[in-house]
């Protein structure tokens, strides 16, 4: 292994949506402070953290394509709200070529996997919550992750 990790984080793949999820999302005219935009980000499954959305923000905001208007809140605490600017309405438009683009590839890998001769590997299991102590929490707790699950988790370390 070279050290390499990025087979291990199917995160990087989304990066790329960022930039176009948050443009089209402000497309309604509605403004949004950054933190409800990292919670819907990560409601439709674009995994990112908050600091990549904030950065993101001020690069699109320097870049014309967002204006943002300092509130206080009831608390007295600053609060910056975004909405999209006229350019950055533009903007979603001149991304939708890339989407496209994007879903093709990712569904010609889909296809590619649903016709390769290997079995499908399970999707890594979620978390569950845990029980009291002295709590039987089930059997699904007890069984170990899958083999690829495993095998990727050692080759990172």
């Amino acid at each position: 292994m070279n050290g390499d990790a990025r087979h291990d984080k199917p995160a990087l793949l989304t990066v790329g949506l960022l930039r176009p999820c948050i443009l089209a999302h402000l497309l309604g005219g509605d403004s949004v402070y950054g933190y409800e935009l990292h919670h819907w980000l990560l409601a439709i499954g674009l995994e990112c953290d908050q600091g990549t959305v904030y950065r993101a923000l001020n690069t699109m905001e320097e870049e014309g394509l967002l204006r943002s208007t300092w509130e206080r809140t009831s608390g007295g605490r600053s609060r910056r709200r975004y909405e999209l600017s006229e350019s950055g309405a533009d903007m979603v438009d001149a991304y939708v070529p890339s989407v496209e683009q994007l879903r093709g590839v990712a569904q010609a890998f889909l296809d590619m996997r649903r016709t390769s001769s290997r079995p499908p590997v399970p999707p890594p299991e979620q978390p569950a919550e845990t029980s009291p102590p002295g709590r039987d929490s089930g059997a699904e707790e007890s069984q170990p992750p899958p083999q690829a699950f495993m095998t990727s988790r050692r080759a990172t370390g």
